[in-house]
């Protein structure tokens, strides 16, 4: 696993995708799946910098690389205790004009991943993002 630190603001989200991207491909994470790890840590940096710190920024950091459960993705922040796999799972089914914007980015995480935890670890969110090895022809 390897570490850098990222400063939680919007326009760094690329280049830390990019950095996650590099090490999926880096590990050999077939290219859809490197996709959807990409999709994945975007929408939770996207998260840490809007949610966490108000779009003002503040400190996190990224650590990533393949273990035993596949290729794993952490994210740490010092934003307010916040479980965001706690939240309530949106209503697919109301008609887009009847549904409150956002909400779907937790969703598609628990879509992509195989697993995603959070902890709390002293003054620190800890998002844990598991993406298993898959069989490319199943």
């Amino acid at each position: 696993m390897i570490r850098r630190p990222f400063h939680a603001v919007v326009p760094a989200v690329s280049e830390a995708v990019a950095w996650v991207g590099a090490l999926a491909e880096e590990a050999g994470v077939p290219t859809e799946r490197g996709l959807e790890v990409e999709l994945a840590v975007e929408e939770a940096l996207m998260n840490v910098c809007l949610h966490a710190y108000g779009g003002r920024g503040g400190d996190a950091s990224l650590e990533a690389g393949r273990t035993e459960e596949g290729f794993v993705v952490e994210i740490e922040d010092a934003g307010p205790p916040f479980d965001p796999l706690s939240a309530p799972a949106p209503d697919t089914s109301a008609p887009l004009e009847a549904r409150p914007v956002g909400g779907l980015g937790i969703l598609l995480l628990r879509r992509v991943t195989d697993a995603a935890r959070w902890r709390r670890e002293g003054e620190r969110n800890v998002l844990t993002l598991v993406f298993a090895s898959r069989d490319p022809a199943g």
